[in-house]
């Protein structure tokens, strides 16, 4: 089932990040996503989405309604690929990317180590020709926040806990991993 929606948040401090995290969390693939302020001094959040797997049009509603601080403006929902839709698509903007940065590392940083599938969807909406740069950076950025995040009183991990800590459950989605010591091997690696 693809749907689109418009929330409109109580506040500001609301964002595009905040609704797309419990998306993704709830089991749908974001097609594109827009934010625009609104008269009322929030936020308008638009989505298109699908859903993935035996989703009802009340679980949709239920997922939408427990986004906190946004009520539901708007909703049209097609059943299927073949069926045509209920109404009209929210026209969202032609340049905007169908998944921003920002979006995804909170959603990395929400769902951690989880994050096999955040990263597949941003890695297929990114342009061919900025795809490796743009993966390179993420991987930069989402190393970075764990080695702050575990680093106490500045005293590093040690390379092994950080190995079986941070490295092997991320990982562990996308292949068998043998980790010993200091060395990582990726058994039937789909990358190699």
């Amino acid at each position: 089932m693809r749907f689109s929606c418009a929330l409109e948040t109580a506040s500001e401090r609301i964002r595009l990040v905040n609704v797309i995290s419990p998306l993704i969390k709830a089991g749908y693939q974001l097609v594109s996503q827009r934010q625009e302020p609104s008269s009322n001094g929030g936020n308008i959040i638009q989505v298109v989405a699908k859903s993935q797997g035996a989703k009802t049009q009340a679980d949709l509603i239920a997922d939408l309604s427990a986004i906190d601080g946004c009520t539901l403006l708007k909703l049209e929902i097609e059943e299927d690929e073949a069926a045509p839709p209920v109404a009209a698509p929210i026209p969202l903007a032609p340049t905007a990317p169908a998944i921003d940065e920002k979006s995804v590392l909170a959603a990395i940083g929400a769902r951690y180590p989880d994050i096999a599938e955040v990263v597949t969807q941003y890695k297929a909406s990114l342009p061919a020709e900025r795809r490796v740069s743009a993966m390179h950076e993420l991987g930069r950025k989402v190393g970075g926040g764990i080695y702050q995040r575990d680093y106490a009183l500045g005293s590093p991990l040690k390379m092994s806990a950080a190995i079986s800590r941070e490295l092997v459950p991320a990982l562990k989605v996308f292949s068998k991993i043998k980790a010993r010591d200091h060395v990582i091997t990726l058994v039937k690696c789909p990358f190699c």
